[in-house]
């Protein structure tokens, strides 16, 4: 839950990636009133602090762009076909993460909880995880192993449709050491975007929500990441 590119693992010779990695945003829309957001993280000014999680990979490419894309949702939609949505949280996951979720995958390989955006969003946009996936067809079954995989946490989720611009991002913190990455250090971690391009295009589609990293790019993957933490913490 919460993926927009969940863990990698070494299989072999090589590096699972269990997500898609094409950024396609979609269309914001307006839900019921029910279905959008509740009291959870509401401000007066009909705005919600809500946090999206990702890992120090994905900077280079997020800060070029200073904004998070949407990502498919990673769950059958037998009849809509799988949307593309931002996933976010009410939980900041402050404190150790590896004990709070000790056999997810974010903790082997792929550190999808390495970097917080926390984000002000307009409650009309933003619509609980559990509404939407039901007004979208999903299955009771692929519901209930969602909330297995996200460890019962799946009442703090929530989508938007859409992407979200700098704008509206309140603070990006590196959860590690709890330290708020400053804006002075964004264009030295995007002057790595051609790095981050040079390993994403080597990217294989596989079977369902797997994709695959060569062997041979692991390494740039793991020094990729090294760099981005370098600038972060030095």
């Amino acid at each position: 839950m919460g993926r927009d590119r969940t863990g990698m693992q070494r299989m072999g010779e090589g590096l699972f990636i269990v997500g898609r990695l094409g950024f396609v945003p979609s269309q914001a829309r307006t839900a019921p009133t029910k279905e959008r957001g509740t009291e959870v993280g509401m401000e007066e000014d009909n705005r919600m602090t809500l946090h999206h999680f990702t890992s120090p990979y994905y900077l280079p490419s997020i800060l070029t762009e200073r904004r998070l894309m949407t990502t498919l949702s990673e769950i059958e939609f037998p009849r809509a076909g799988e949307p593309y949505v931002l996933w976010l949280t009410t939980d900041p996951w402050k404190g150790d993460r590896r004990e709070k979720y000790p056999s997810s995958p974010h903790t082997d390989g792929m550190d999808k909880t390495g970097i917080r955006f926390t984000l002000r969003l307009p409650k009309a946009e933003v619509m609980r995880w559990k509404w939407f996936a039901k007004e979208r067809g999903a299955t009771d079954k692929a519901i209930s192993a969602l909330n297995r995989a996200s460890k019962q946490t799946m009442g703090n989720w929530y989508v938007i449709e859409r992407e979200v611009p700098s704008e509206e991002w309140s603070e990006v913190t590196d959860t590690e050491t709890g330290h708020e990455i400053p804006q002075s250090v964004w264009p030295a971690i995007a002057e790595l975007l051609p790095k981050w391009q040079a390993i994403a295009s080597t990217i294989q589609c596989g079977k369902g929500s797997v994709t695959w990293l060569p062997g041979r790019m692991i390494p740039a993957y793991n020094e990729l990441v090294s760099e981005v933490l370098e600038i972060i913490r030095h």
